[in-house]
């Protein structure tokens, strides 16, 4: 039953945001009462918690995988994008604004993680790149880096990118392919064309 309440408390916030769901309305989805939604956790800052970690470790062994796997710097990001894409369809840009204003505990933990992670993630993908005549000599790896972990979290920025306007994928994609784009050598530049149409799902 835990499992159960943690999947559909899960897929509730990622559509219609963390601070929507209630206990209440998401005890009337599971069809369950509350006092058996408190029997199984003390209260919903800890299952908020617990999805957001386990979702940390999920991407963890994508991302890492996806990088095994790989064939190249730019089959990496593509490998990646695959996984990517399954999260983001569907995403309400207000998950991401109500776990930093009301769950700031969790939100600084992800925070932590993400900004760990993927800043080695991101940094050895363009060395990589770079080393294999795909991404463009001379690049400032540091500022490079950076400026992609912001540009991910920019896709969230509803004064940016109201989710009324835009699609949240369509604006992470663009952002990703420009990226791209900007540090890649001519090769490079073939190379994300090929991947495009390899993974037609994509950018």
């Amino acid at each position: 039953m835990k499992e159960k309440i943690l999947e559909i408390s899960f897929k509730l916030f990622k559509s219609l945001g963390i601070r929507a769901v209630t206990v209440e309305y998401l005890c009337t989805q599971l069809c369950m009462s509350k006092k058996t939604f408190y029997q199984h956790f003390e209260n919903k800052d800890i299952v908020v918690d617990i999805v957001v970690t386990n979702e940390m470790s999920k991407k963890t062994i994508e991302c890492s995988g996806a990088i095994k796997d790989s064939l190249n710097a730019i089959d990496e990001i593509f490998l990646s994008l695959e996984h990517a894409n399954k999260d983001l369809e569907g995403l309400n840009p207000i998950f991401m604004h109500d776990l930093n204003k009301y769950h700031s505990a969790t939100y600084e933990k992800f925070m932590a993680h993400f900004h760990e992670f993927n800043h080695d993630v991101i940094s050895k993908n363009i060395y990589r790149g770079v080393d294999e005549g795909l991404y463009r000599d001379g690049l400032n790896v540091e500022i490079l880096t950076k400026f992609r972990l912001q540009s991910i979290f920019m896709c969230f920025d509803q004064n940016v990118f109201p989710k009324e306007k835009f699609k949240l994928i369509d604006v992470a994609h663009q952002l990703l392919e420009n990226f791209l784009f900007g540090i890649a050598t001519k090769e490079g530049f073939n190379k994300i064309q090929e991947y495009k149409q390899k993974y037609k799902n994509s950018l």
